[in-house]
């Protein structure tokens, strides 16, 4: 009886859903704080240092709508498996960049993830970001 409940609730009950809907109310929260604030959201990513100008401008607009379109399909439950893997794909782009900065400059500054609402630094976000993995 016990094997039936570890499956019901890891293989694809309680535990998957849970994560699903955490992890989407993650990137909504993340999204929503950006989004009023896209020209300073420019500038904490060329702070970087990572990509190229027209790259990193593009990267920093179009990220706080994907955020969003990626935890309302998380949420909703639509395209599941598709919106995890892609989120995943955003969450290591966030790895990268905060060990980026770390490794560089040794984490000075705010990493920008969550806009005003919380201020993480890049240590801070790079523990968030493999918890999120």
């Amino acid at each position: 009886m016990s094997t039936n409940v570890s499956k019901r609730y890891f293989a694809g009950g309680l535990v998957p859903f849970f994560a699903r809907i955490l992890l989407g109310g993650i990137f909504i929260v993340a999204a929503v704080f950006k989004l009023p604030h896209q020209s300073e959201f420019i500038q904490i990513v060329h702070g970087y240092g990572l990509l190229p100008f027209s790259l990193g401008e593009l990267y920093a607009v179009l990220l706080p709508w994907t955020e969003l379109l990626l935890g309302l399909a998380l949420l909703l439950g639509f395209f599941s498996r598709i919106s995890a893997a892609l989120s995943s794909l955003i969450t290591l782009s966030f790895l990268i960049a905060n060990s980026y900065v770390l490794q560089g400059s040794g984490g000075a500054g705010l990493c920008g993830c969550f806009g005003d609402l919380i201020p993480l630094n890049h240590t801070q976000s790079l523990v968030a970001d493999v918890v999120m993995l």
